[in-house]
């Protein structure tokens, strides 16, 4: 059997849904719902958090494609407090399944966009000993280059050098507010470049 590890309720299936198969397992990690924060928020984060509603969604599409999935039912950054027993608890879940189920393959996500969710995983989780490991690029933030190239650079990965243009592109993305892409903006081209310099 093969595993996702997935983030969020659809961050697997819309990175690598060309490669799933009825052989695959969805482990959606970050699932667990918080009906304060929920009431509290405006209208365009309920569509977010709205967790009841993503898990529908996430079972009639597990059910379409013929896949099994899994809920671990983890608080997502900003409604935890215990990081380190979350990460105790979350690597004995995801060994518990690789051995309940034989598998044999992982696909973890590459951390592309720097979401703190997606990077505690691949942090955990790189040096799992398993027979086949992948990481998978993030989508949506993999369809920009400015977070693609940057996350590359942590490996020494310089296939592409950053380019203006790409810095144009990120700055007209939808994903996050103004302020917060000029804040991204300079974190990653600071990154890049020290990356460039280290390796």
């Amino acid at each position: 059997m093969k595993i996702i590890i997935s983030p969020h309720y659809d961050d697997g299936i819309l990175s690598i849904f060309s490669k799933i198969d009825s052989e695959f397992i969805l482990v959606t990690v970050f699932t667990k719902h918080n009906a304060e924060v929920y009431e509290r928020s405006d209208k365009a984060l309920k569509c977010y958090l709205n967790y009841p509603e993503r898990k529908e969604e996430n079972n009639k599409l597990s059910k379409f494609l013929g896949i099994k999935n899994i809920d671990l039912n983890y608080p997502e950054e900003c409604f935890r407090t215990n990081e380190k027993l979350l990460k105790n608890n979350l690597i004995f879940d995801i060994r518990r399944i690789i051995n309940e189920y034989k598998v044999n393959t992982i696909y973890l996500p590459l951390g592309i966009g720097y979401h703190k969710d997606h990077i505690l995983i691949f942090n955990l989780l790189k040096d799992i000993e398993i027979q086949n490991k992948y990481f998978y690029f993030d989508y949506p933030y993999c369809s920009y280059n400015l977070a693609t190239k940057t996350r590359l650079s942590d490996f020494g990965i310089f296939n592409n050098k950053l380019n203006f243009i790409d810095i144009i592109q990120f700055n007209n993305n939808l994903i996050y507010p103004s302020f917060v892409r000029k804040f991204h903006i300079i974190k990653n081209v600071t990154s890049y470049l020290i990356n460039l310099f280290y390796f």
